[in-house]
């Protein structure tokens, strides 16, 4: 099962895709420039970036880089 997390400053969020959706909205809404969307599976060490929120939309990202799961300890605040 996929686990969608959301990462905007020191702030994270872990959810399905439409609440990640909605809590990035938020961000962007109370001032973040941008909210990256990443993707986790089960028993895999990095996660994978497929969106990108702004004030102008949501962009989604085909082949997006992969990121160490380890790098989310650092927006923990």
């Amino acid at each position: 099962m996929k686990t969608y997390i959301g990462l905007a400053g020191s702030e994270i969020h872990s959810d399905g895709w439409l609440g990640c959706l909605y809590w990035s909205k938020s961000q962007v809404d109370n001032g973040v420039d941008v909210v990256k969307i990443h993707v986790a599976r089960p028993n895999v060490k990095t996660m994978r970036v497929v969106a990108e929120v702004t004030r102008s939309g949501v962009k989604l990202i085909q082949d997006g880089r992969q990121v160490p799961l380890r790098a989310i300890r650092g927006h923990h605040g």
